[in-house]
Formats: C-alpha cells, sequence, structure tokens
C-alpha cells in the first residue's frame, strides 16, 4: 500500500512510433527554418538545441522529455444498477438521485485513447436528446 504504483504505457516501444517522433522533430525544425518562420524565431533553439541532431539523440531527448495530455475520466463511471464502479446510468442519470445527471467525461466508464472533445461533444447531444425526450 505505500509503494506507488508501477505504470508502463510502452510509449515509443513500437519503432514506427519512435520514427514518427524523430520525423516530427526534424519537421518541426523544417518549419522554424523556413523564411515564415525565421520572421518569427527569436534566437536560436533552445530544447532540444541543435547539438541534439542525430536520430538517436533526438529520440533519447523526447523519450526523457514526453509527457502526457491528461484528461481525467471515469470518475463518475457510468455502468448498470447494481455495479459498484458505477455512478450513472446510460442516460447519465445520477443513481439514487432525483433530477441529476453527469453529462462530461468523467460519465466516460473507461479512458478513451486520443483527444476526448468529440466524444464528449457526442454524448452530451445523446444526453441533450434523451432529455428533451423526457427519458
Amino acid at each position: 500500500m505505500s509503494d506507488p504504483p508501477a505504470i508502463t504505457l510502452g510509449w515509443l516501444s513500437d519503432p514506427a512510433d519512435a520514427e514518427v517522433a524523430i520525423a516530427a522533430v526534424k519537421r518541426a525544425r523544417q518549419i522554424w527554418d523556413s523564411p515564415p518562420g525565421v520572421a518569427f524565431r527569436v534566437g536560436a533553439e533552445i530544447s532540444p538545441g541543435a547539438a541534439i541532431s542525430s536520430d538517436e539523440a533526438i529520440l533519447s531527448w523526447v523519450r526523457q522529455n514526453a509527457q502526457p495530455l491528461w484528461h481525467a475520466s471515469s470518475t463518475c463511471a457510468m455502468g448498470k444498477a447494481g455495479d459498484p464502479q458505477a455512478v450513472v446510468d446510460s442516460a447519465a442519470r445520477v443513481f439514487g438521485v432525483q433530477g441529476l445527471r453527469v453529462v462530461d467525461h468523467s460519465a466516460f466508464p473507461f479512458g478513451i485513447p486520443g483527444e476526448p472533445q468529440a466524444s464528449v461533444y457526442m454524448f452530451a447531444e445523446k444526453i441533450a436528446d434523451a432529455v428533451r425526450a423526457g427519458t
């Protein structure tokens, strides 16, 4: 109970992911070195810096500096009545509370891969339809 959880996300463990990360850094540099980029640039590249130029060095820098964008979810997870982990039903109604719905990312029963904005919009539209229908 005193030990922190061990979480291994497997980031950049697939060679294709590593290739994309290296290509992204190189492409960003190309953009900043283009005439429009130069017009906005102030000084030399700060991070990772000009000294980081080989594919291996770029990948090492990415591995050391990549951070997740964190979107909290599932704190009011949707599920079936009687499920001890569920807070809301499929119409986002809070179990045991009349007239209250949770219509945001916290009602998702699990974290979704990627940016949740479109999924939250879709969910909100679904629940708005249910409210209008009186269900």
